[in-house]
């Protein structure tokens, strides 16, 4: 009886689950996949300053000072021929094909926290464990990149959680490749990046500020127009109608997109309007190609928070931009505050 009063003291006194929805205004442009180089540097000095820090080992990525993931990566090079082994695109592709021959699909973890990045396992304990969910596989892609001293960061993409990585050729631009482990159709037309860090720490899609959350995503709609007044008509009408959104396919070139969302949240009852929880989260903006008039872009330039039930109170004012010269982009992202009366 002593040890159930100790747990119910130390566990925290949980409302119910409550729907909400996100919903972006986004302009965006699609492109057929460029083709690939041949070959791509390995060495640090070859990288400007504001790549080199990618190569480092951090939180979650971590390959310094331990010799198991020097055995995996021995692994992976074994796998390749000895003159291939110096090339960052043979390396990244064997990394890949590592990855999603050993590391078997796990489901997401949605717990309660004050830190969505910790619920979530390390890349070494991914390729130790074998399981992995998305956001993991990709942690444990990240973490044997940069020991190959290829720089990598977890990105956001089409939707889903990828990561990027640095190729600089002998010849012509160094760019940044998505490894995407969801998607297995390469040669559609593909929608650019929708964010990336500004720096080595990692970034989230939704992160917390303060108090406590289960969060959880229930599901993604996404409605594409090629015409802007048509799609902010329908973005002001989900403001004030009962409208139904159907997806549809992402358009060859220049788009207009409506994503909504929806979640599921539950929030100790200590969460209240003097003591809300506060979510950030980080929307599509990704303009570091816009001088380049044939590069994809995509940007919100609208956004709107609804709570699915009365008893779930949500306020928010206005986003927020962060910049870190000489990293390249911004992170562009929108803190709300939730609580509950009822």
């Amino acid at each position: 009886m002593a040890a159930l009063l100790i747990y119910a003291a130390v566990m925290p006194l949980m409302a119910q689950g409550y729907k909400f929805s996100v919903c972006y205004l986004i302009e965006g442009k699609s492109v057929k996949p460029a083709v690939p180089a041949e070959y791509g540097a390995r060495r640090l000095n070859a990288f400007p300053l504001r790549v080199k820090e990618f190569t480092f080992s951090s939180p979650y990525y971590a390959y310094e000072g331990t010799s198991l993931m020097k055995e995996f990566g021995d692994q992976i090079l074994a796998s390749l021929p000895e003159k291939s082994r110096g090339n960052a695109v043979r390396v990244a592709g064997a990394v890949y094909s590592y990855i999603t021959s050993t590391v078997q699909d796990a489901p997401d973890n949605c717990e309660i926290t004050s830190d969505l990045h910790r619920i979530n396992q390390s890349g070494l304990f991914v390729l130790r464990s074998k399981n992995g969910n998305l956001i993991e596989k990709c942690r444990a892609a990240t973490a044997l990149l940069r020991s190959f001293t290829i720089p990598a960061r977890i990105i956001f993409y089409e939707g889903n959680y990828a990561v990027e990585y640095y190729i600089k050729p002998l010849k012509g631009n160094s760019s940044w490749v998505v490894m995407d482990f969801t998607d297995e159709n390469k040669d559609r037309h593909t929608g650019p990046v929708e964010w990336q860090p500004v720096s080595l720490k990692e970034l989230l899609n939704e992160e917390i500020n303060s108090g406590e959350a289960y969060l959880k995503t229930a599901g993604m709609t996404q409605v594409f127009f090629e015409e802007k007044t048509e799609a902010e008509d329908m973005f002001n009408r989900l403001k004030t109608d009962n409208v139904t959104l159907v997806s549809n396919e992402l358009p060859q070139g220049k788009f207009y997109l409506i994503r909504k969302t929806d979640y599921i949240i539950q929030m100790p009852v200590s969460a209240t309007a003097e003591a809300p929880c506060e979510i950030e989260f980080t929307m599509p903006f990704n303009d570091r190609d816009t001088f380049n008039p044939g590069a994809p872009y995509f940007r919100t330039f609208g956004y709107y928070v609804f709570s699915g039930d009365s008893n779930l109170k949500i306020q928010y004012k206005r986003a927020h931009t962060r910049v870190n010269p000489p990293m390249d982009g911004r992170v562009y992202s929108l803190p709300v505050k939730f609580w509950t009366e009822q």
